[in-house]
């Protein structure tokens, strides 16, 4: 489990595409130097929880045909910024909210403009069906980032399209603060609601 809150970006050195014989392969260097962690040990890489397999040097992880197919990290390039969070501990306070880094879908920004005191607000356009997962003043996960919904607008065409500010300390520790429109994100949606909208099915 993660909180949404980003402790350090990274820098992506490379991704190799997976072979008939490999897994698809991401490298990354932390930019905070005291950014650690061991073989084995879970990290959200915008929002999606992935496994460190090496044991020392730069931040390896092995992606799945499933990661690569519901996330924006096979569009990653050498160069690009990614967020980071180690996953929780026992005792750990939570600061933003419960966040599995189990990605639901991409979501594309429609929007992103520059605030008055130094904040952006940027719109971001929720795929259809998962509209139902989303409440004003909700949680939702944005790359890894723990966020809230400042406004939803319901389209009757399906799809939803969500507001969120985001505060001087939100783009000076994320990547977000390179948001443009039409850029694609990682999305996750409220773990409670998803259960809750499962039970409700099921009880139909």
């Amino acid at each position: 489990m993660f909180t949404g809150l980003i402790e350090t970006t990274g820098t992506v050195v490379s991704f190799a595409q997976a072979t008939s014989s490999e897994a698809a392969t991401l490298v990354v260097s932390a930019q905070d130097p005291n950014f650690s962690a061991h073989h084995g040990d879970s990290i959200a890489v915008n929002g999606c929880c992935l496994t460190r397999s090496n044991h020392q040097g730069k931040l390896e992880f092995h992606l799945n045909p499933e990661t690569l197919a519901v996330t924006n990290l096979s569009s990653l390039v050498p160069g690009m910024e990614v967020n980071l969070e180690r996953a929780l501990r026992m005792g750990d306070r939570l600061g933003g909210h419960l966040v599995s880094g189990h990605i639901d879908a991409c979501g594309t920004i429609a929007d992103a403009s520059a605030q008055p005191g130094g904040n952006m607000l940027i719109s971001v356009e929720i795929p259809r069906g998962f509209g139902a997962l989303l409440i004003p003043k909700g949680s939702i996960t944005i790359d890894g980032v723990s966020l809230t919904i400042n406004l939803l607008r319901d389209l009757p065409d399906g799809k939803s399209y969500v507001e969120v500010m985001l505060i001087p300390t939100t783009l000076a520790k994320t990547n977000l603060k390179k948001a443009h429109k039409n850029q694609i994100v990682n999305l996750e949606f409220d773990l409670t609601g998803k259960y809750i909208l499962r039970l409700q099915s099921l009880n139909r």
